[in-house]
């Protein structure tokens, strides 16, 4: 293990003086980060992509001891025999109308060929094929199809190709050529061999083209063609298939069903696996109304949908399909399988068995909006007659189907346990119940049931069983009644560590795959790699076990966070990320399960020039006696003698993060801890738990006392030079605290703080149009009561900053922005015009056309600047920036 355990934690002696410059603002454009880490089957190849935050990127092959990197390289694909590479180069970032070009290094040689005016690419088989945008000598825009095959070095070039894809095994690729400006090119689709090189044409003359799809098997292909000229809205369309022989039409052009529904561009179609049917969307032809016209929108109490809603859906309505099924063999019926919006159909097995899952959470969309409950029924819809069979109803929980389809499974949110739905025996058992622990959060303090640690339980080939973890513990359950199996016999409950399985893999599942709801399963027997978690430490680590063995065979735990980890598919090697918060995040590999580890990379080690930080875990206890956790980050050469200013920073609980790397960053809301620490302060982060109808009170109690046990710990905190700082719900909290806390604190900051729960509960989220009620009565705002519920409106006023903005001795800087689409933008208006009518100092940053965090770069330079220009002021006894004086305008 000491390959990995080299690079632990730093710490900075107490006593020690920083001699290092802090970061300033020209630090952030360089820093870097890792992102699209690969590695080939063999893992004998390894590509990723170094980001900096501002400018371009590159891509870097590394082949054994070899390395070659491609300045704007992204989107590596290896080919199938691991010969070849393919990349999109990007123009530069600082060209305008630039051209993208496709790259290949030959991974023998290191060799790269470029090839230009490359829109989009894609590899099969032995070949990449690229469509290629450029202008003829007389200035004609056209587009061609480029087959490369760069181990027989040959390129064959097909004229005015506009779409394209490759067979499953490889060997041909359909594509799509659409009609002239003039006329005298006819639209058409054909079929290309790419061992022959012969050209068979499937379909010629209609108006449109689209939605090429081949079989599993890769003989079979669907496509639409319309006659349609219509280039928007709707587009009647023609379901085509080929056999490989011969091309029929599925569906007659401009097909309805019963219900008035039709192919129309978005049906999406693919042949299912097996190869017995067409899995298709359908869709209604909606027409304008005179409500349309007039622009109006009518509130209906008993709508399932209010207008904003509606209004943020109605892209995604336009392009909303019913999805249908068609037999291939015989002119069966189109059978519909979804009736409203607010069905959900998942195929089971890809679509090889007679029946897919339907969940229907329709006669409980209303009452969602308070409930938070989201109850939904459960059917078998038949993909050959549509009838449905009922498999529960009014479950709350999270629902998936098993990769061969032969099980529904479920967690059941009130009873608190997992169950699987037998298909084929009509069948329902619970799974969980004799295991002798339980599943849910147990440390959920939201007044709503405890969701499950595992969202998306494995699992194993053939569906024989499935691996669920509990807090601390892997296990393995049978669908076939034997007694469920611990992987990590008990260890994890035992030592405080949790266990997650972990899927390393790269795969990237196809279009057609997604389309299918394919999902993966390991081997009855296979290796199991496992994310390890120690709960009192914080540590981060692996642990290695096999599926139907208890085990585990070996884990370890580090000072140090993981992230970014790929496993090559036939060996043991694994390429990850590690750091913590001393030391940035680098490609590292091994090959013998993390003995011994290779740093691959050194991306930023200007960091070392700076004055840095530490990160300590500190304990303590409430004003109301709960243990609680938090880190301090302490700025470098803090010692007894020094007088550090110290920030509070908080959420809800982070103490987990105690190893993470935190990159320099521009703010996008609220300050960044390495810049801050780097720049002489100290920051704060305590957890805070909740009690129901109390969230303002909980906040005071756990964070309060932790700023008090802190400073009487840390002799080298200036408890006289402290401020609280916060976004969203943490903006809520400081808006809270700083009504409690007199003149405790010299500043504060809030980011889109809520300050007024009577009027945010109704009000909206703007970015999905749902209303806000459920987030108060049962998620993060913690009511636990409607406003009309007795005492309700009591505690909503309780928890209202607003109300006791009188109490306020604390100058605050809030950030509010008005495209705001999570916290409504009013909620800091209320509170800044509160302020100002009471004389309280309180300045409202609005950056215009920004939502709940920025995203436009120069803004968050500017909050960047200006966060750093407050606290200086009220912390450090800087001068007053120019933005803070009365009338500066």
């Amino acid at each position: 293990m000491s390959g990995l355990l080299t690079a632990g934690l730093t710490v900075v002696p107490i006593g020690a003086i920083a001699q290092k410059p802090p970061m300033d603002m020209s630090v952030f454009d360089g820093w870097n980060h890792i992102s699209d880490t690969k590695i080939s089957p063999d893992g004998k190849v390894v590509s990723f992509e170094t980001l900096p935050q501002e400018g371009d990127g590159r891509l870097t092959f590394i082949i054994g001891g070899k390395r070659i990197s491609v300045d704007r390289g992204t989107d590596a694909q290896l080919s199938e025999d691991g010969r070849f590479a393919w990349f999109k180069i990007k123009s530069s970032s600082g060209v305008t109308d630039g051209e993208d070009t496709l790259g290949c290094i030959n991974l023998k040689n290191f060799s790269i060929s470029r090839y230009p005016s490359m829109k989009s690419f894609s590899v099969g088989g032995p070949c990449c094929a690229y469509l290629s945008s450029y202008k003829t000598r007389n200035g004609t825009a056209t587009k061609s199809l480029v087959l490369l095959d760069e181990a027989e070095m040959t390129a064959d070039t097909l004229r005015h190709v506009s779409a394209c894809a490759f067979s499953n095994d490889g060997k041909s690729l359909a594509a799509i050529i659409p009609a002239g400006k003039t006329g005298k090119r006819k639209a058409s689709v054909f079929v290309y061999d790419l061992i022959s090189k012969e050209k068979t044409t499937l379909s010629q003359g209609m108006a449109y083209y689209s939605s090429l799809s081949f079989s599993e098997e890769g003989g079979g292909l669907v496509f639409l063609a319309s006659t349609d000229t219509n280039s928007v809205g709707d587009r009647h369309c023609s379901l085509m298939y080929y056999d490989g022989v011969k091309c029929k039409e599925l569906t007659p052009q401009g097909y309805e069903t019963a219900n008035g529904l039709t192919v129309n561009q978005n049906a999406r179609p693919v042949i299912a696996s097996g190869g017995k049917r067409v899995i298709l969307g359908v869709a209604p032809v909606v027409a304008a109304s005179d409500e349309d016209s007039l622009k109006l929108d009518i509130w209906k109490y008993d709508a399932d949908l209010t207008p904003p809603q509606v209004r943020v859906m109605r892209k995604e309505m336009a392009e909303k399909t019913y999805k249908a099924s068609i037999p291939i063999i015989g002119r069966g019926n189109l059978v519909q399988l979804a009736v409203n919006l607010n069905e959900t159909v998942t195929m089971l097995g890809q679509g090889k068995s007679d029946y897919a899952l339907l969940v229907d959470n329709e006669p409980y969309i209303i009452s969602e909006t308070w409930a938070f409950r989201h109850d939904q029924d459960l059917y078998l819809v038949s993909l050959k007659d549509g009838s449905r069979k009922e498999i529960r109803k009014g479950i709350s929980g999270f629902t998936s189907v098993s990769p061969e389809g032969k099980y529904v499974l479920w967690f059941d949110l009130e009873k608190g346990h997992y169950y699987a739905y037998d298909v084929s025996a009509g069948s329902t058992v619970c799974l969980t119940q004799s295991a002798g622990t339980v599943f849910y959060d147990q440390d959920n303090d939201r007044p709503h049931d405890p969701y499950p640690y595992c969202i998306t339980p494995v699992w194993t080939e053939n569906d024989e069983s499935v691996l669920i973890n509990d807090r601390y513990n892997l296990w393995q359950f049978y669908l076939d009644g034997r007694k469920p199996l611990n992987i990590t016999s008990g260890r994890g409950r035992e030592q405080k560590l949790r266990f997650r399985y972990f899927d390393a893999s790269d795969r990237d599942y196809s279009s057609r795959e997604k389309r299918l709801d394919a999902q993966h399963s390991i081997g009855a027997k296979s290796g199991i790699l496992m994310t390890v978690f120690d709960e009192s430490g914080k540590k981060n680590g692996f642990a290695f076990a096999k599926a139907g063995v208890a085990g585990p065979e070996s884990f370890f735990v580090d000072t140090m966070s993981f992230k970014g980890v790929v496993k090559a598919e036939q060996s043991d090697a694994i390429v990850f990320q590690k750091g913590n918060f001393a030391i940035p995040y680098n490609l590292w590999r091994t090959d013998d399960s993390f003995k011994s580890c290779e740093k691959l990379t050194d991306i930023n080690p200007q960091q070392s020039h700076y004055s840095q930080g530490t990160a300590r875990l500190v304990k303590w206890n409430a004003s109301d006696g709960i243990p609680l956790e938090g880190i301090l980050f302490l700025p470098e050469g803090a010692d007894a003698d020094s007088k550090v200013p110290l920030i509070v920073y908080f959420y809800e609980r982070r103490s987990e993060s105690l190893f993470d790397y935190v990159e320099p960053l521009l703010s996008r809301a609220r300050i960044n801890i390495a810049y801050m620490c780097s720049n002489g302060y100290a920051v704060f982060m305590p957890d805070v738990v909740f009690k129901t109808g109390h969230p303002g009170e909980s906040a005071y109690n756990c964070i309060i006392s932790g700023v008090e046990s802190v400073c009487k710990e840390f002799g080298c905190l200036d408890k006289a030079n402290m401020a609280l700082d916060g976004q969203s719900w943490g903006g809520y909290l400081t808006a809270y605290l700083i009504t409690r806390t007199g003149n405790m604190f010299k500043a504060a900051g809030a980011g889109a703080p809520v300050s007024n729960l009577t009027s945010a509960y109704g009000g909206i989220r703007w970015e999905s149009g749902i209303v806000r009620i459920w987030q108060y009565e049962h998620d993060q705002g913690r009511m636990g009561k409607s406003l009309w519920d007795e005492g309700g409106l009591e505690l909503y006023i309780e928890n209202s900053p607003l109300f006791f903005a009188d109490k306020i001795d604390t100058p605050l800087l809030m950030t509010s922005n008005d495209a705001d689409g999570a916290v409504p933008w009013y909620q800091g208006i209320e509170l800044f015009s509160a302020m100002r009518r009471l004389g309280k100092p309180v300045w409202m940053l609005q950056y215009n056309d920004e939502g709940h965090n920025l995203s436009k770069r120069s803004n968050c330079r500017d909050l960047t600047v200006r966060i750093t220009q407050y606290f200086d002021y009220y912390l450090k006894g800087g001068d007053m920036p120019d933005w803070m004086k009365k009338n500066n305008y």
